[in-house]
Parts: structure tokens; sequence; C-alpha cells
């Protein structure tokens, strides 16, 4: 139930859960769930807040509940916040994974900082950390927008050699630029 509300950005219902939760030692999963609805709520600080009191009570964060307070970080553009906390785990762990670096990718490719987005992209493969399909539709899209289509084309062939399978919504710009 937590969850679902928390999903539904019903926060009032989040706060009501965790408070009839206190005779129950919360989780991880009870922490990331109010961070991540706290920070789709763009209430990051009190998700911060909340990531500061989970370590105070012993709980150790997983690389989602990193994760998350990224996400938060750059859903409200505070992207030197975001990079530094994946500074931090890149040297201190827990390590991060896909998920985390296409949040950050993401996060500058949305604000048109696709070259900064591509050095996080290039950090991300010399950790070894292998590119997904939302990686690269990310990238596509913002080679696209910025109508960078050799780079695109690039993107596409070393996808093909991946063997990643484009979705859907790619296929027509794919054969568009095969062309």
């Amino acid at each position: 139930m937590l969850a679902a509300s928390a999903k539904e950005n019903h926060l009032p219902t989040v706060v009501f859960l965790c408070g009839k939760m206190e005779r129950f030692q919360p989780t991880v999963f009870t922490f990331s769930t109010v961070m991540d609805g706290l920070c789709i709520e763009r209430k990051v600080n009190e998700a911060v807040k909340l990531f500061a009191e989970m370590d105070e009570t012993g709980i150790v964060p997983t690389i989602n509940t990193y994760s998350i307070i990224i996400k938060g970080y750059s859903i409200i553009g505070d992207l030197d916040a975001a990079v530094k906390m994946l500074k931090e785990l890149e040297e201190n762990g827990p390590h991060p994974n896909v998920v985390t670096y296409n949040t950050v990718i993401n996060a500058f490719c949305k604000q048109g900082m696709l070259k900064e987005g591509l050095v996080v992209f290039s950090g991300m493969l010399k950790k070894g950390i292998e590119p997904n399909l939302y990686t690269y539709n990310i990238l596509l899209e913002a080679f696209y927008e910025q109508r960078m289509l050799c780079r695109a084309e690039a993107m596409i062939v070393r996808m093909k050699q991946q063997r990643i399978k484009f979705n859907v919504a790619w296929d027509e710009a794919v054969i568009a630029i095969s062309r």
C-alpha cells in the first residue's frame, strides 16, 4: 500500500502509513519509496533529509536509493548535485549501475547539454557499464534534437553491433536515417 500510494504521488497517505508503522522497523525499501514520492513532488530537500535520517538509523542505502536522490536533483535541475553524488558513488560505492548513469545522462540531455551527457556516457563505458536500450534512446533523441544525424547514425551502428533491438518508436527514424 505504501508503494502504491507513493507511485500515485499521494504523499499524505504515505506519511500517514509511515506514522502507523512506528512499531515496525522501516526498511531501505520503505525509505526509498517515500524518497521517490518526495522527489516526484519536487520536494528534494525533504528527500535528502530522509536520506540522512536513514543513514542515522543504520539502514544502508542501496544503489537504487542513491539513484532516487540523483533523479530528484535532476528533476529540479540541480545537475551539479547529481554529478557530485554520482562521483561519490564511483569513488566510494555502492557502484553506479546503468540506471544511475541513465538518470544523469538524461538530465543533461533534457537541459540541452548533450556534450556533458556524452562525458557521463563515456565515463560509464570506461567503468565497464554496458548501455541499454534506454541509454541509446536518450542519446538518439538528443542527437536528433540537435540535428547531429551523423552521430545518431554512428550510435545506431553501435546498437546493431551490440545486438540492441530498437523499440517501435525508433523504427521509422532508423529507416529514415539509413536511407
